[in-house]
């Protein structure tokens, strides 16, 4: 299509060389033109009506366009705001991670040398438990030694004691047959005496049958015959002791000779008879003092008697309670011995758990260093994956979790372990100052147990010199007091030969003292026998103790009744003495007158005392010889009593040590029971370690092929590691290069997408510009459309805003593209961002 300038020039030349004649074809073909220039002129209004709709719709757009621009500049800042930030908290989180990284390097440090100081510490006291374990060991062989040489001196004890075992039952034996002839011997004198007794009273029968005889004769002699009968009656009450009634006999009828062939002849002898009664009084006290002092010597004996059984009996209990202390300090050591024993498996077993327990824990701790370090290398690789894929984030994350997981069992283990091994240690210490401890409570209850034996071995040694002592004392004091009763027994017959009647009083005192002397020698030996029965029989010799102790008492109060009667007899004999003086001054008045009746009388009587010499001379022989059987027999028996009390003194020895023979080898039964018994618990209790052991030994192998195949498991695991390590610091060093890369690009971008914003700005003012001049332009068009001035100006202004639209619409095309590139970039940006998150 031609431009209308172009048409219009065409126009002007066809007109000027054209002729006249032409005029209306050219009017024609001008209405014609202006015809179509006027259809063209309105189809083009038409497109310029659309046009201006589309140029509103264009700024319309433009307007947006800009709004959009604006918020994309905001938006871009806003990016280069975040990735700023980001940037700098990246930085802060690196610096925070490598200050963490030089505090844990620096706890590290600070636990390896807690550690060394710990294996040190540790090393330090399993040496001085070994040492102690040595000391207990030297110990214990000392104990057992000892305990060795204690058993074959207790085994040479009961040979000893079983021999002696034998000897004894030999010499019981013998006794038992020197007991038998005893008895028969005791029998036989039984036989004798009885035969003696019924030859004296067949004597005193004749001698009362005599008597008789001379009372018929001498009726003026019937007092002294009754006095005669009474000293009869008296001598018969005395036959209670064969010995000392036989010697009175004999002397009784010397003295009666002496006192009939005297009376005849005597003379007043009242001066005699008050000596004799001062002699007598002061004997009497003599012999109140004696008694008191012999009642005074058997409450000493009775006090020391009480005195003894008591230390005896708490001798006899100390010495159990010693037995039982010893019994029990052996069965403590046994079990002390087995403590041991037990307690130093368990150290052995203790500290193999210990080296294994140590060797776990540096296994554990060469591991949570690794763990460690592989840690970090993961934080390291977790820092830069973060920025990667979300999966290898994830996967990276549940490894450092399974690591953390990890870490924390293993740190859990290694403070179980060093728990346990803190326990242990602590147990072993505190057995270890319990041992201490009952040793020596053991040895000080060893000392002071044989400090109390010393103590009581020294006490029944003084006690037994004490209680010799007062042995020797009592027999001295019975020797004095046999002396001062013989010499009043010699002073009493020497005071007797005054006067029948008390000459028969004092006999019959003198029998009784004896008798009671005697009865309190015997019970003196029976006293002493019963002291050393009553080791075994305390309950019933307490009670025959009490029964003798009272029947002493009854003696003393009898023989203090005799000496009352003997002090009333003394009066009577007084009175009596008197009467006999009278009446002797009466005979002698008679013998006077009856002097020639007294030959007849003397003749006849000097018959009769010549066969009654005869009789009496041929009965004291008789009578001697059946004393001298007597006092043959009676040394027999005595010496057999005493052969019989020595053997029943070594019998009941014996009997007392039977008991403390039977405990003893009850006791060293019961210790080889013992012993044996704790043979076979140690024997079982080995049995059992050694199981315990193997099943240790097992569970210890188990679990080193446990950690061996958790050691292959951990390398594979490393080397897996090491792999993925290796594949991480490959997809490190890809992604820090790629990182610059993006980071280059966004620099880029940021640089082309301000040289946009700058290029947006240029076109939107070039666009502002054009957007004028399209409204010049139209202001234009519509005055030359108001005024119809110029068609060719109105043409070219349309070509004019023909060419503007052309540029509009570039423009337009070109902010869409730079508007699309920045969109671009923008996305671009964010999955950066979103791969830096």
């Amino acid at each position: 299509m031609p431009s209308p300038c172009h048409s219009m020039s065409s126009f002007t030349e066809v007109s000027s060389s054209s002729a006249t004649p032409t005029i209306d074809a050219e009017k024609v073909s001008a209405d014609c033109h202006y015809s179509h220039y006027t259809h063209t002129a309105e189809n083009e209004r038409v497109d310029e009506e659309k046009q201006s709709q589309k140029l509103a719709q264009l700024e319309e757009l433009a307007g947006a366009m800009r709004n959009r621009a604006f918020a994309a500049e905001g938006r871009v800042q806003l990016v280069e705001a975040k990735l700023k930030s980001t940037v700098s908290q990246y930085e802060c989180q690196l610096e925070e991670a490598q200050k963490r990284n030089q505090f844990l390097e620096r706890k590290v440090v600070q636990m390896e040398t807690h550690r060394a100081d710990k294996e040190l510490e540790y090393k330090e006291k399993v040496q001085q438990l070994e040492s102690e374990l040595l000391q207990w060991r030297q110990k214990a062989e000392n104990v057992e030694d000892e305990l060795e040489q204690m058993v074959s001196s207790f085994n040479k004890r009961i040979e000893e004691l079983q021999e002696k075992l034998t000897v004894a039952h030999n010499e019981s034996g013998k006794l038992r047959l020197a007991l038998t002839h005893a008895e028969r011997a005791r029998e036989d004198l039984a036989t004798t005496s009885r035969q003696t007794e019924n030859e004296v009273t067949r004597l005193r029968s004749l001698l009362q049958e005599k008597d008789a005889r001379a009372q018929s004769e001498r009726d003026e002699r019937d007092r002294n015959l009754q006095v005669l009968e009474g000293v009869q009656r008296r001598l018969l009450e005395a036959e209670g002791r064969l010995n000392v009634s036989n010697q009175l006999n004999d002397f009784y009828k010397s003295k009666l000779v002496a006192l009939e062939e005297e009376k005849a002849m005597r003379v007043p002898i009242v001066a005699q008879n008050a000596v004799l009664k001062k002699k007598l009084h002061d004997k009497e006290k003599h012999l109140d003092d004696a008694t008191a002092q012999c009642a005074v010597q058997v409450e000493k004996i009775g006090s020391l008697e009480n005195d003894i059984n008591t230390m005896k009996g708490l001798h006899n209990q100390t010495i159990e309670a010693l037995e039982a202390k010893v019994y029990t300090l052996a069965t403590e050591e046994i079990i002390l011995r087995e403590e041991v024993d037990h307690f130093r498996i368990r150290l052995a077993s203790a500290e193999k758990e210990n080296q294994i327990l140590k060797n776990t824990l540096s296994a554990l701790k060469s591991q949570l260093s690794a763990a460690l370090e592989e840690k970090d290398k993961l934080q390291r690789d977790l820092n830069l994956l973060k920025k990667t894929k979300n999966s290898e984030d994830v996967a990276a994350k549940e490894q450092i979790k399974e690591l953390d997981t990890q870490l924390k069992e293993l740190r859990s283990k290694g403070d179980y372990l060093e728990f346990q091994l803190a326990e242990r240690e602590a147990d072993t210490n505190g057995q270890l100052s319990v041992l201490d401890s009952q040793l020596e409570s053991t040895l000080f209850q060893v000392a002071s147990l044989e400090n109390d034996i010393s103590y009581l071995n020294e006490q029944k040694l003084l006690y037994e010199a004490h209680y010799a002592d007062q042995v020797r004392n009592l027999e001295n004091q019975l020797k004095q007091s046999a002396t001062e009763l013989a010499l009043l027994k010699d002073e009493a017959l020497i005071a007797a030969a005054d006067t029948a009647e008390e000459q028969s009083m004092l006999k019959k005192a003198i029998a009784k003292l004896q008798a009671t002397c005697d009865e309190c020698r015997s019970e003196l030996e029976m006293t002493k026998s019963q002291l050393e029965e009553r080791d075994t029989q305390l309950s019933s010799l307490q009670h025959d103790s009490t029964w003798k102790i009272e029947s002493l008492e009854q003696t003393l109060e009898s023989s203090k009744d005799m000496n009352d009667k003997l002090n009333e007899n003394l009066v009577k004999s007084e009175a009596a003495s008197r009467d006999l003086q009278s009446q002797v001054d009466e005979l002698q008045a008679r013998l006077a007158d009856s002097a020639c009746l007294a030959k007849t009388l003397t003749d006849q009587l000097t018959e009769i005392r010549k066969t009654a010499q005869e009789q009496i001379s041929s009965l004291k022989s008789q009578l001697q010889e059946t004393g001298q059987k007597l006092l043959e027999t009676q040394q027999q028996l005595v010496e057999a009593q005493q052969d019989v009390l020595h053997k029943k003194q070594q019998i009941s020895d014996f009997d007392d040590q039977l008991p403390l023979i039977n405990r003893k080898i009850y006791y060293l039964e019961a210790e080889v029971n013992y012993a044996k018994d704790d043979v076979l618990m140690f024997q079982n209790k080995l049995k059992m370690q050694t199981d315990e052991f193997q099943s240790q030994l097992k569970i210890e192998r188990d679990k080193y092929d446990l950690l061996k195949a958790e050691a292959g498991l951990k390398s594979d695991k490393m080397n897996d590691l090491d792999a993925t390590v290796e594949k991480l610091q490959s997809c490190l060093d890809e992604r820090t290069n790629d990182l610059d890369e993006a980071k280059s690009q966004v620099t880029n971008q940021v640089r082309s997408n301000r040289e946009l914003t700058n290029t947006i700005i240029d076109l939107k003012s070039q666009l502002f510009e054009s957007e004028i001049m399209i409204d010049a332009l139209r202001a234009k068009l519509s005055r030359a459309q108001c005024k119809d001035e110029n068609k060719v100006r109105k043409a070219s202004l349309k070509a004019i805003a023909r060419d503007y639209e052309k540029e509009v619409t570039n423009l337009r095309e070109r902010i869409a593209m730079l508007e699309e590139d920045k969109l671009r970039n923008m996305e671009h940006v964010r999955l950066l961002e979103s791969n830096f998150m």
